[in-house]
């Protein structure tokens, strides 16, 4: 019985749906869904194209890269419209360079960023080492049976069902940090320079008036360094 690929389509749900208006995202990755949805899809075309040798061209390698790049893809997306929002945030309120320099990511901030995203991923990549296990046991029996046909289509089709739960979970995890970061920029957008330094200054220099007040007026006394210099005002004074 020759090896017949179903349609994973119908599997992938959510992840292979025309866009939509998600009127409570904060930031669209519609572009990136259908992205990946093509590259399973082509996956698929190739192994149909392969026939019985379609285990070594639908991998769980293949599908599990794209699936991180994803990710990467979805973070980086993140990373970019947030740094930027900071910036503007910024310019706004006269926020301080270096100050500003802390509120941007770090690779650990990254690597963090990515880990939150991609973290729904788990039961996929589960169920993708059980695409590669069969994958395995057909190489070491030498060719397609019609158990292992089945299991590995089984298989398949589970992780088809997986990769939408995971890209729902991303969307959630997506949800989440919008708040998180508008916070952030909200506080750099509301900064204020501390007034405190201007009042010090302002006293300072009130107080140096009165006293330069005083000490020409005669009510104190001039250091030894001020005194030619008070002489010199009151004689031409």
């Amino acid at each position: 019985m020759a090896l017949e690929l179903p349609e994973l389509g119908p599997f992938l749900g959510r992840l292979a749906a025309a866009p939509r208006p998600r009127t409570q995202s904060w930031l669209p990755v519609d572009d990136l869904r259908l992205a990946l949805a093509t590259r399973v899809f082509k996956l698929g075309g190739s192994a149909r194209i392969a026939g019985d040798a379609a285990p070594d061209v639908f991998t769980a390698a293949a599908w599990s890269t794209a699936w991180n790049e994803t990710v990467v893809a979805v973070a980086n997306r993140v990373i970019a419209t947030v740094e930027t929002r900071l910036r503007q945030a910024a310019e706004a309120s006269r926020y301080p360079r270096k100050r500003l320099a802390q509120a941007m990511f770090s690779d650990a901030d990254r690597r963090a960023l990515i880990a939150r995203l991609g973290e729904g991923g788990a039961p996929l990549l589960s169920a993708l080492e059980e695409v590669e296990r069969l994958r395995l046991v057909v190489d070491q029996s030498s060719g397609l049976t019609d158990a292992t046909r089945i299991d590995w289509l089984d298989a398949l089709t589970a992780a088809a069902r997986r990769q939408e739960s995971a890209w729902r979970e991303l969307e959630q995890a997506l949800d989440r940090e919008g708040p998180l970061w508008a916070g952030e920029i909200s506080a750099i957008r509301g900064w204020t320079r501390p007034k405190w330094p201007f009042w010090l200054v302002t006293g300072m220099l009130y107080a140096l008036a009165i006293w330069i007040g005083l000490m020409l007026g005669g009510y104190v006394a001039a250091p030894g360094p001020l005194a030619p210099a008070v002489s010199w005002f009151w004689e031409r004074f």
